[in-house]
């Protein structure tokens, strides 16, 4: 992975490696605002029937324990036979239909068949929260912070004093996104144009620059044997 603003390269790593390394420093909060590198690292492994309904809501349809066991264990053999690391992250949304018993019960049996961290969707108590990573513990435990959503608003220190080992909020740039942009857009329709604000931030280099030109025009000036120029 390349480094940018002066910092020194480090050599690549698979994603599930590093992440596996952070889940067993006890001294470590994972903080993520989304997911963690998507499935280069994590694989999220879900109870539900049907297409996927979000944790918050209600009415979701589950399968039995013994299928989903059987797709954890799935998951478990394919990270054996194709040699790549992958942490397994089991989710159970079994608490709003099956109580929490239940639902822990079936997160010791994903962790028993090889599952890496315990994912409880949709507790409704701090209370809760400290339980489950109680009962589940050594086993690394997230939590799912999504601002209206069932679960108790916790921030990092709240999250690390119940038990946690990773905390996500999957909506953090989604809602950041949304919001400028209606603003930027409402202004545009109110006033026929927008003007970022007034550090200069949000011109077009800035963003090209973000996603990796000064890299791209370096390889390419190396490639010509040439100084790379100005092009902005």
């Amino acid at each position: 992975m390349s480094a940018r603003n002066g910092t020194t390269k480090t050599p690549w790593r698979p994603a599930a490696n590093i992440l596996r390394d952070m889940i067993h420093d006890p001294e470590k909060l994972i903080i993520c605002p989304g997911v963690y590198d998507g499935l280069d690292a994590g694989h999220e492994v879900l109870y539900m029937a049907i297409t996927k309904r979000y944790g918050h809501l209600q009415g979701k349809l589950l399968v039995s324990t013994e299928e989903y066991l059987a797709r954890i264990r799935a998951a478990v053999l394919a990270r054996g036979e194709t040699g790549r690391d992958l942490v397994i992250i089991p989710r159970s949304n079994a608490l709003q239909s099956l109580g929490f018993d239940e639902a822990v019960k079936r997160l010791k049996g994903a962790v028993e068949a090889g599952a890496d961290v315990a994912f409880l969707e949709g507790f409704t108590t701090e209370e809760q929260g400290k339980l489950v990573c109680e009962a589940l513990a050594p086993t690394p435990c997230l939590v799912n912070v999504v601002e209206g959503g069932v679960t108790p608003q916790m921030s990092a220190t709240g999250a690390r004093e119940a038990g946690f080992r990773i905390v996500i909020w999957p909506c953090l740039a989604m809602t950041e996104v949304y919001n400028s942009v209606k603003r930027a857009a409402v202004e545009l329709k109110e006033k026929g144009f927008f003007v970022h604000g007034g550090n200069g931030a949000g011109r077009i280099k800035d963003l090209f620059e973000v996603a990796g030109l000064e890299e791209c025009m370096t390889f390419d000036a190396k490639v010509a044997g040439t100084t790379p120029k100005e092009i902005i």
